[in-house]
């Protein structure tokens, strides 16, 4: 049925930071709205919630250190990670969502870690052992 209504209920914010304004505009309300009304409403939301999550952690990697706002290279490189992935049971809530560069959620991928410092321990030696493979392989090509 094309324009059908369906109920959609606002989300209450983030879970994690109930009491932050910028989510408060959303508020908890019922309403009416078409199909294609409500896929805009919540794709609005999902990019204040990755707006906030950039914010809350100061457009810096938090396995790497990198700063995003460098320049424009490397903004183009921010993403969001999930600590624990969603294809392993894990939220989106904010206290599972992180700012990192795409190397590094690139080379966390899908691999189950429980908390943030142990996703940071993880990172860390994945890229010590890439680094050091690289410069095997570039030994072996001289």
């Amino acid at each position: 049925l094309q324009g059908a209504r369906r109920t959609y209920t606002f989300p209450d914010g983030v879970p994690d930071s109930g009491s932050d304004a910028y989510f408060d505009l959303l508020g908890r309300h019922q309403m009416h709205l078409p199909k294609d009304r409500e896929r805009l409403i919540r794709r609005k939301y999902q990019r204040m919630a990755r707006d906030y999550i950039f914010c809350r952690d100061a457009f810096v990697c938090v396995y790497c250190g990198m700063d995003m706002l460098e320049s424009v290279d490397t903004l183009l490189l921010i993403t969001k990670d999930h600590v624990f992935p969603k294809s392993r049971g894990g939220t989106r809530q904010t206290g599972n969502l992180v700012t990192c560069c795409l190397p590094c959620n690139q080379l966390k991928g899908k691999k189950k870690s429980r908390t943030l410092a142990q996703a940071q321990r993880m990172v860390a030696r994945l890229r010590e052992d890439k680094a050091g493979w690289l410069k095997m392989l570039q030994s072996l090509h001289r």
